[in-house]
């Protein structure tokens, strides 16, 4: 699913600025490995959609917060997008500036009012934050995907 090189490519532009880094770790330090790095190597779509299928994904629509005023964290959205949709997902693409990203991440309301309380959301290039009171992520649980989990800030 998660394709370096797409998003490479939307966010840098021309290849000879960027070069994709398939190791956990950051490449060209001594800890640099491909082991355990096939799944970001080999992108298996009908497997990605497999998974979400089993998962019970239930039509729920995610969020992606697309922020505009920031060149290549608008080219991740719109790479984010199109990669959970062709996976299955309904998704639901905010454009917004920076200051106002800031603003609905922490908003606790409906979404039609502006907030994202009753929806999942994914913040492309950003999986979790900490508010004052909680610290969200998008997660798995015993396998399976999960909406938008609070947890307890620590």
């Amino acid at each position: 699913m998660m394709d370096q090189v797409t998003y490479l490519a939307w966010a840098i532009g021309q290849s000879r600025y960027y070069r994709p880094c398939y190791s956990i770790f950051a490449c060209g330090s001594p800890y640099t490995t491909r082991i355990g790095a096939e799944p970001i190597m080999n992108h298996d779509l009908t497997r990605a959609q497999q998974l979400v299928k089993e998962s019970g994904y239930d039509g729920h629509p995610i969020v992606v917060l697309q922020v505009t005023d920031v060149p290549f964290l608008n080219a991740a959205a719109i790479v984010t997008r199109q990669r959970l949709e062709s996976i299955g997902f309904k998704v639901i693409l905010k454009p917004m500036d920076w200051s106002t990203n800031l603003i609905a991440r922490a908003r606790k309301a409906p979404l039609d009012k502006g907030g994202l309380e009753s929806t999942s959301h994914l913040v492309a290039g950003d999986r979790r934050y900490q508010s004052r009171r909680r610290l969200w992520h998008l997660g798995r649980r015993r396998g399976r995907l999960v909406r938008l989990a609070d947890c307890p800030a620590t």
